[in-house]
């Protein structure tokens, strides 16, 4: 079970980042903020004009920040600093999307929502399946938490290609690479007696295009939609199924 609390160093961490002086919120913009979720959350917090001070003398913006982050509980301090990652002049940010990631894998058991309650049945299943598969549970894991979370949504394609990638070399016990896996994987689905149709079906459809899409959208060149994302997921999480279901009929 998770800490029930956001750690002081985690605070600090966040604010610094999110307050940074060259790309993070301004002194107006932590006011703003800050007030809204003061009211939405019946709280009082330290600071809600500039400048910012303590005492006699002055403090910065990341100071400022922690400690009104400090004002909320735990829950609370989980979606501002969710929602403040999420702002728009943060999307290419590397260092915004870092902390939001350390904040799903952290504290997620602070979100709203669990995220076991976002997925659908089959990828529950896959997820169930995949324990005998700790490689490819690892990368399929990670491309999850990231898909629910909204994380690098590159790194997120990437986890998939090395989850499906590790499942089929574990099936076929090869270290060959995803695009020259073909011949064995049909010799594969011949094994099993899977219909002509369906196996055409699956490598000159599904494989195919899961290749050729990783490859020229996502390997080399990070051109794609944020709608094709879900789309994606699914596939591969079809492709693996399909795969893990026969591979247990030798059981």
């Amino acid at each position: 079970m998770g800490l029930l609390v956001i750690n002081n160093e985690f605070l600090i961490y966040a604010a610094s980042i999110l307050a940074d002086t060259n790309e993070g919120l301004s002194g107006s913009e932590i006011c703003k903020f800050c007030t809204q979720y003061a009211v939405r959350y019946e709280k009082s917090i330290t600071y809600t004009h500039q400048p910012f001070k303590k005492g006699t003398s002055s403090i910065n913006k990341a100071q400022a920040l922690e400690t009104n982050l400090a004002c909320f509980e735990p829950k609370e301090q989980f979606v501002i600093i969710q929602d403040l990652c999420d702002l728009d002049k943060f999307i290419n940010t590397s260092k915004v999307q870092e902390l939001k990631l350390a904040l799903v894998k952290n504290y997620s058991h602070l979100a709203p929502q669990k995220i076991s309650e976002q997925i659908i049945e089959n990828v529950n299943q896959v997820r169930h399946w995949l324990d005998d598969y700790p490689e490819t549970k690892k990368h399929y894991e990670s491309a999850l938490e990231k898909k629910n979370n909204k994380i690098y949504e590159r790194n997120l394609l990437d986890d998939l290609r090395y989850s499906f990638e590790s499942l089929i070399k574990s099936i076929l016990r090869t270290n060959k690479s995803l695009e020259n896996l073909k011949p064995e994987l049909g010799n594969f689905l011949d094994k099993y007696k899977i219909n002509v149709e369906v196996k055409n079906l699956y490598i000159s459809t599904f494989f195919d295009f899961f290749t050729k899409y990783q490859n020229e959208n996502v390997k080399h060149n990070a051109c794609f939609e944020s709608i094709e994302i879900d789309f994606i997921f699914n596939q591969t999480t079809v492709l693996m199924e399909f795969l893990i279901t026969l591979h247990k009929q030798q059981y």
